[in-house]
């Protein structure tokens, strides 16, 4: 991770501005693609994360929010409903996102070591 040496904002260019990115990604708000070019997919994703976070949405990467971005993590935890088919990422006991999941057989485990997870729903077949 890098450290803050300058505020991000629309037309800037570089390695800073691709970590940005990817950790707006990592985090759900959809940066598009990890170019290092702050365009406007990555001005609006940092407009929608600061709003999350009761940041003025200015779409400038300035040191508040990117102490908010690199701070952000927390506890992790990822509920899966069998029956409804939908994984659900909570950070810090707070829904997250949402996400649609195939479900595998069970010799194929969820790797237990990764995150705290729980499932929900089980039904043997």
């Amino acid at each position: 991770m890098f450290r803050y040496t300058r505020p991000l904002k629309l037309g800037d260019r570089g390695q800073d501005v691709r970590e940005i990115q990817e950790r707006l990604n990592t985090l759900g708000f959809d940066a598009g693609l990890e170019d290092g070019i702050f365009g406007e997919s990555t001005r609006q994703a940092v407009i929608q994360f600061q709003r999350s976070k009761g940041l003025t949405p200015d779409g400038i990467v300035g040191p508040s929010t990117y102490t908010a971005l690199m701070g952000v993590g927390g506890k992790a935890r990822i509920v899966i409903n069998l029956s409804e088919r939908k994984l659900y990422l909570y950070l810090d006991n707070q829904l997250h996102r949402t996400f649609p999941v195939a479900i595998g057989k069970p010799n194929n485990p969820i790797p237990s070591k990764v995150l705290d997870y729980s499932v929900v729903n089980i039904k043997e077949p």
